[in-house]
């Protein structure tokens, strides 16, 4: 049976490089539901963190709709300024930003 330090530990470098299912670790067996708790909420916390992220970038202004303002309407045609995240052809998914905003206005 592994020492507490040592489910610690692992829980630290699964936290940093969460490629693998931590409830699945060899030789952790007898902390799998500890381990699997874990990274349900490991998880629901980074996804958390993703969508506030999300949503503070949809929320500024996009920097394309200075001087383009034509190339940034949306269906109806209408005019709008603030980013839409996704639906941007500059959308950076990598920097998860918009590639003018990420060359010119870095965060």
């Amino acid at each position: 049976m592994k020492s507490r330090e040592e489910v610690e530990l692992l829980k630290s470098q699964w936290g940093r490089d969460a490629i693998w299912d931590i409830e699945d670790t060899e030789g952790f067996e007898d902390y799998r539901n500890e381990l699997l708790i874990y990274r349900f909420k490991k998880e629901a916390e980074w996804k958390e963190k993703r969508e506030q992220r999300h949503a503070e970038l949809a929320s500024k202004l996009c920097p394309l709709s200075f001087g383009w303002i034509n190339w940034n309407a949306d269906e109806k045609g209408e005019a709008y300024t603030n980013c839409k995240v996704e639906e941007c052809a500059w959308w950076n998914d990598t920097e998860h930003c918009c590639a003018i905003r990420a060359l010119n206005l870095r965060d």
